[in-house]
């Protein structure tokens, strides 16, 4: 790493030091909080509107959204490099949360961007695990229904899951 990348740990004032696994992560991948913009992509308007706006009070960053898994892939290239994190229902029209997720994966779109997929149905096997997270892209699955405080936790969680991982590259 070069010095001028180099963390002053005890050098900083406290507001500047990353409190959260997601505060880390944007730090670790050079993205000014500023900058970040969160990502909720779901086909139901109280999900995108009251979601949207509960994590933008709970992390501090912009969130878009978007009602299908089509917009919301647009919404991700649009963002490249600014994503902090994805969050998507499985089951929607146009396309569906898992393909979305692997499409943009597969245009790189999601290098260490954690992700965490939504589904009204209840997961009962490692299969069903595996096609909801579109074969491991996302981190972690929420049951729905679920409250504000699920799932900024489980949002944190895919995040010091990603960060987990860049540590053993």
């Amino acid at each position: 790493m070069d010095e001028s990348m180099t963390r002053h740990a005890g050098n900083e004032p406290a507001e500047t030091q990353p409190q959260t696994p997601l505060e880390e992560l944007l730090y670790q991948r050079g993205i000014d909080k500023a900058d970040a913009v969160g990502v909720v992509v779901d086909d139901d308007t109280a999900t995108r509107t009251f979601g949207g706006r509960g994590l933008t009070r709970s992390f501090g960053i912009d969130i878009q959204t978007a009602k299908d898994g089509k917009q919301g892939l647009a919404l991700i290239q649009s963002l490249a490099g600014r994503v902090a994190f994805v969050v998507t229902d499985v089951d929607m029209p146009e396309m569906i949360g898992p393909d979305m997720l692997k499409a943009a994966h597969g245009k790189g779109l999601l290098d260490n961007v954690p992700a965490v997929v939504m589904t009204g149905k209840i997961i009962e096997n490692d299969k069903e695990i595996q096609e909801v997270t579109a074969g491991g892209i996302a981190q972690e699955v929420l049951e729905k229904p679920f409250d504000p405080d699920q799932l900024q936790a489980a949002i944190q969680h895919a995040c010091q899951k990603v960060l987990d991982r860049m540590g053993k590259l």
